[in-house]
This record gives C-alpha cells, structure tokens and sequence, in this order.
C-alpha cells in the first residue's frame, strides 16, 4: 500500500495541482488538518478511494505517482548499454505481455498504489512498465525501483530509481534525484555498480529480474568523450554559420588589408591566416554578445571542459545557461577541441522544435564518468518531462 515514505518524493504543490485537477472537495482544509501536510495527503488519499464516488481513481492516481516518480523528480541519469536481452523481433505484443506476467517478481503494471512498501530487498521493484512501437514490437521497458532510504527534509523517505531499457538503441537509463543519492550511505558509482549487478540477475536481489536475461555493461570512455564532441560541434558550426553572416561581405578583405598596410604583415607569411582568424574571432565575440538568442534555431552550448594533456580548459559560463560564444574562452579554444575531437564535458541548450529558443526547450549538462555518461537536466525543464527526455538519448545515441 501507499505509504508517506513514497509520497514525500513529491512536494505539496504537486499534490495540490493534482487535487485541483480531480476538484476534491475541501482539499486546502483537509491537507491542514494534520500538522504534517503528507499524513493528511495519505490520509485524503484513503479516503478518496474508499468513498462510493471518489475524485479520482485508482489508476488516475497511479499515472501521477508514475510520471512524478519516474520522471519529473529525477536530474541525474546515467547512461549504460546492454549487450543482450531475451527479446526478439519476432515476439509479438500478447506473447511478451505474457512472459513478464508470468514473473510476479517484476509486477507488471503494477498499480503504485498497491505496491507493498515492505523493505524485502535492498533493490526492490515497484512496477515494470511497456512500451510498444506502431507496429507492435517492444520499444522500451521501464522499471521503477526503490534503491534505499534517507533522512529526507520531511521525514523517512524511499529513494527511488527509473531504469529505462530502449531496445532500439541498447541504450540504458538510470535515472535517479541526486539530492536524495548525496544522503546516501554508498557513493553514486557504488549504487550504479550495484544495480549493474542486480539488473543483471546475480544475487539475491537479482532474482527479480532474472527473467530480462539481461546483460548490461560500461561505455568505452573514448567514445564517450568523442559523442560529447560530435553535440558540441553539430551546435557550434551552426552558431559560426550565423555570425559569419553577420559579418559584412567585404570584412575579410579588410582585416587582410590591415594586416598588410598598416601592421606590414605580409599574406605569404605562414601565420597570415592565422592573424585573420583571430581578429575575426574577437569580432564574432563581439557580435554575439550583442545578437539574440532566438537567432540560433538548434540551440547552443552552454558550457565546455575538456583536458589538454595534464591540464583542465573550461569555459565560464555554466550557471547563466547562455550561449559561451560571446566570450574569448570559446574563440581562443574551438581550434584546439576540434583538433582533440574530445570534451570531458559540456552544457547544451536544446530547442526542440528547432524553431526559436523561447519555445519549447531543454537544458542538460553531459560528462564522461567512469564508464557512463552522466546527463544532468536542470530544475526548469521538469515540464513535458518524457518528451524531452527521448528528445535528449536520440540525439546522444546519433553519436554513440
């Protein structure tokens, strides 16, 4: 059963907008009845459905706890493969519906209401969810997972994990609130090692998931790094492309003539081109701090660190989310980064319908760690949160 452990994922006003949404009756009063708001939750909860016309139902009630659990209170996910599974394309709908009924241990669709709260592994699963493709075939499986339990600000409070299976691109999600995993007894890469181990069916809490037959594995950092690379590219040659059309047609020729007149560089020199670049450059930084963002239709990066030998470069601009182009960090680097062909990190504004960047977007921070790359989406884009996240694994699986 539903207990306050789960609900104190969720903030109150989140309750209230779902309350509101299903006009129950009395809900500002009934939530302050009790000195802790989430007793008084549970308890409007109980009520609601035990009530011969209830606000909402069981399974309106299930949708809620899914997406808020499973999505929107999630910001750090980490990205993982998988080198088998027990599907094959020739498995139709009912016959895989079938298979993973007949193991109670992964609770297919399972309503979260039901879920028996009862601590009986240290990796427990909530609920297994399916996703099928136009055509019928098995696209991705969601588990929810309860990994643990912290001292939360309101009280005892479960900690939970979403992992995302897609078996169109073998990629791996596991998606946790990073808040609660600092509170942890165990780092993240110990609970990340962990869940490797269990997902993959070894040991006693394995036994839930053996019926996956599943094989996860570590990224190749390499090609971590690289795929880092290739998002920053694709979103700083279109940035480039816009500035250079700021530039008058006849502003190469000047600099160029310049050079040679007053400063007496001649155009043979083997730095000419050189020289050229790096006024252009100072020019660029100019001009984007002076254009506005909805000029850039992809999107732009935010941030970027990336490792020349022994040392560190970054850029300075991680907190405002703005693009880095206005300032001299990116100009006096990009050269270097497209000769490396690597990032350890970076941040990319992402539009998603390509049309303007106050439209519907979304901000995430990428960075190679230990075999997996971290995706960290900040707070405001926890709106239309599945979309974005599709949005954000297709275009990091196009490079990996």
């Amino acid at each position: 059963m539903l207990t306050e452990r789960t609900i104190r994922n969720i903030h109150i006003i989140h309750w209230e907008r779902f309350f509101r949404e299903f006009n129950v009756p009395n809900r500002t009063v009934r939530i302050r009845a009790e000195s802790d708001k989430y007793t008084s939750i549970l308890k409007i909860i109980g009520e609601e459905l035990a009530s011969d016309s209830p606000s909402f139902s069981k399974g309106a009630l299930d949708r809620f706890l899914f997406d808020q659990l499973f999505y929107s209170i999630s910001d750090h996910h980490y990205l993982y493969q998988t080198n088998s599974i027990f599907y094959d394309n020739e498995m139709d709908r009912e016959s895989t519906v079938r298979l993973l009924s007949s193991d109670s241990l992964l609770k297919l669709n399972l309503n979260l209401f039901d879920w028996p709260d009862d601590n009986t592994h240290t990796i427990n699963a909530c609920t297994t969810r399916l996703e099928f493709d136009e055509n019928d075939l098995l696209n991705e499986i969601h588990v929810l997972l309860r990994v643990g339990e912290i001292s939360g600000e309101y009280g005892r409070t479960n900690v939970f994990c979403g992992v995302t299976i897609s078996l169109k691109t073998n990629a791996v999600l596991f998606k946790f609130r990073h808040g609660q995993v600092i509170d942890m007894p165990d780092s993240q890469i110990k609970i990340n090692n962990a869940l490797i181990k269990v997902l993959n069916g070894e040991g006693r809490d394995g036994k839930q998931f053996e019926s996956l037959d599943l094989h996860l594995s570590t990224l190749n950092e390499f090609n971590v790094q690289s795929a880092i690379y290739k998002l920053f590219k694709d979103l700083s040659e279109e940035a480039e492309e816009k500035l250079n059309n700021e530039l008058d047609g006849s502003a190469e020729n000047k600099i160029r003539t310049f050079l040679e007149n007053e400063l007496n560089i001649k155009s043979e020199k083997e730095s000419f081109n050189e020289y050229v670049e790096q006024i252009k450059a100072v020019v660029f930084q100019d001009i984007s701090s002076r254009m506005t963002h909805t000029l850039f239709k992809k999107g732009w990066v935010f941030k970027f660190v990336f490792r020349e030998g022994d040392h560190s470069k970054a850029s300075s601009n991680a907190e405002k989310r703005s693009p880095v182009y206005s300032y001299k960090s990116f100009w006096q680097l990009k050269e270097l980064i497209h000769s490396i062909k690597e990032l350890q990190e970076a941040g990319f504004h992402w539009n998603l319908n390509g049309v303007e960047s106050d439209s519907e977007f979304v901000d995430v921070r990428l960075e190679s760690k230990s075999g997996t790359l971290l995706i960290h989406y900040y707070y405001n884009t926890r709106s239309v949160r599945k979309e974005k996240e599709e949005y954000v694994i297709r275009k990091i699986t196009e490079h990996l």
